[in-house]
């Protein structure tokens, strides 16, 4: 008899659809009126907290298979950068530069590694660390999150080179941003637009949130170490172990055709990432931003290319140029971010330009290139498609005319008679809100026109409120089906959904928690901000 299997993730996510549809038939339908108003990020179309009013059922039937159509047009800049990443990603994988790197890292890092270090263990387990704090750095300075995706296909393979598994990476990269998320430090994302319709000054506040910041991402570390220690200590206890063949046979193997020099088509690629960023640097000269920080950093980077790029071009291989492209791609997209304010269209561009210049200082044909990349398109086109289809449950809630009144409804329960009560309330109310509506900066234009005054009415600071948007946002987007991140790292990674879930559940359980205890001192205490 065979053993029934657990149901694929789009299984799981069209019954989701299924059961959203059936909503949009027993569920008033209604709207809040939208406004738009002008904030420290710009102007913002947020709903009046005061206009909600019942609209015609708007019945949803043969749109079950119509809103995945919708569902992929509305998500179509997420998984265009799964596409891309991926294809470029592919070709790296393929021309043995993560081998080289990994290999690399493993041979400078042999001798700690073999000690044992403090609270820690084996020295292996400092890297998760490491890597963990970085990304939660990038989660909370400038809210990473789709950004994590670029990363997974360069975490897993590197871990399981280390003797862990594909959930170790994923964990290092995706719940290691999604922590800094969460704290929010300087996040613009989410506690910038918050407290810009909140009418509080952006950032206050920021003491208690990088006090909560060191608390979640120690967390995390204990608990992705606990996970990790298991599987370095007995490989047969990975939850993957089985899945993870895919990556064991795409790993790192002996590399003894690392011979060749980077030949023309190398130093074109040079020329040109040296050409395009100086034509950058002269626009904006002329524009007398001399001293600007744009300019410094552009400047600064270079400097850096010129130098570094054309010492490892003469002293180096191939793949080792290759490497110092991946490199300086991941530097770029990291100032583009924080100093350009670059998003998915300025990262994925970034990725193709990586992906068709690391195939030239490989030294292959344009054919192979194209061919190359093509064929990592198709590997990684399941982690693409089920972006779509988690949006197509927005897309009925939002055609269906429901999505407000699961707003409203939900808010009317918020009890305004204590204070305890009610900051509980907003918390749950946006932890609730998060599984079907993922996205932060959607949520704050919707929610918290509703919270700030709420706020005032119960004397509460609205610095509170913003607390309880900012947790009850964050926690669930580690385990909700209908976020497009999560499901294309898993996606990416080859994790089913259900083995996540059995891994994570018990860490986001412990995380509410601590999110409903932390609300405390703020009514308790007078802290900065509040």
């Amino acid at each position: 008899m065979s053993k029934r299997q657990f149901p694929h993730s789009y299984v799981i996510v069209f019954f989701i659809i299924i059961i959203a549809t059936i909503l949009t038939w027993i569920i008033p339908a209604g709207e809040f009126d939208k406004i738009t108003i002008l904030t420290e990020q710009g102007q913002r179309t947020v709903i009046d907290a005061n206009s909600y009013h019942k609209v015609p059922q708007q019945i949803q039937t043969w749109q079950i298979f119509s809103s995945i159509f919708d569902g992929i047009v509305d998500k179509i800049e997420i998984i265009a950068f799964i596409f891309i990443v991926g294809a470029s990603f592919f070709l790296i994988n393929k021309g043995k530069v993560l081998d080289v790197a990994i290999k690399k890292l493993l041979h400078l890092t042999r001798n700690w590694r073999e000690k044992k270090i403090p609270l820690i263990g084996e020295g292996n387990h400092l890297i998760i660390v490491i890597f963990m704090i970085l990304f939660s750095i990038f989660g909370a300075v400038f809210g990473m999150s789709e950004e994590t995706i670029a990363f997974i296909v360069l975490f897993v393979p590197m871990f399981i080179a280390l003797g862990y598994d594909s959930i170790v990476g994923v964990s290092v990269v995706f719940v290691g941003a999604t922590l800094g998320f969460i704290g929010g430090v300087t996040n613009p994302f989410t506690i910038g637009i918050a407290q810009s319709i909140a009418g509080i000054p952006i950032f206050s506040g920021i003491e208690y949130r990088l006090f909560l910041w060191v608390i979640f991402t120690t967390i995390g570390i204990i608990f992705v170490l606990r996970y990790a220690k298991k599987v370095y200590k007995n490989p047969m206890a990975s939850l993957v172990y089985d899945t993870d063949e895919y990556w064991r046979n795409a790993s790192v193997k002996d590399i003894n055709d690392v011979s060749e020099r980077v030949d023309w088509r190398g130093w074109i690629t040079w020329i040109l990432i040296n050409a395009f960023m100086i034509l950058e640097l002269v626009k904006i000269l002329n524009n007398n931003e001399l001293w600007s920080s744009q300019a410094i950093i552009l400047f600064c980077m270079i400097i850096f290319s010129i130098v570094l790029g054309g010492f490892i071009l003469i002293k180096y291989k191939k793949e080792i140029y290759a490497l110092f492209l991946l490199g300086f791609a991941i530097i770029s997209m990291i100032f583009g971010v924080l100093v350009w304010k670059w998003y998915i269209k300025e990262i994925a561009t970034l990725f193709l330009v990586l992906g068709i210049f690391t195939g030239m200082s490989l030294r292959m044909k344009a054919n192979d290139i194209a061919k190359t990349m093509i064929d990592g398109a198709k590997d990684i086109a399941s982690a693409a498609l089920i972006v779509g289809l988690a949006s197509a449950i927005i897309v009925i809630l939002e055609d269906g005319k429901i999505m407000d009144t699961i707003l409203y409804a939900t808010a009317n329960v918020i009890p305004e008679n204590s204070k305890f009560l009610a900051v509980q309330g907003m918390y749950i109310f946006e932890t609730v809100l998060n599984f079907i509506l993922p996205s932060g900066s959607a949520k704050a234009a919707l929610t918290m026109p509703i919270i700030a005054p709420l706020c005032d009415i119960i004397g509460l600071s609205r610095q509170l409120g913003v607390l309880a948007f900012q947790l009850g946002d964050g926690f669930t987007n580690m385990i909700t089906p209908v976020s497009g991140v999560l499901m294309g790292v898993l996606g990416m990674a080859k994790i089913q959904y259900n083995v996540w879930i059995k891994y994570i559940w018990k860490f986001i359980l412990i995380l509410f928690i601590i999110g409903a205890l932390v609300h405390i001192p703020p009514i308790m205490f007078q802290l900065p901000g509040f």
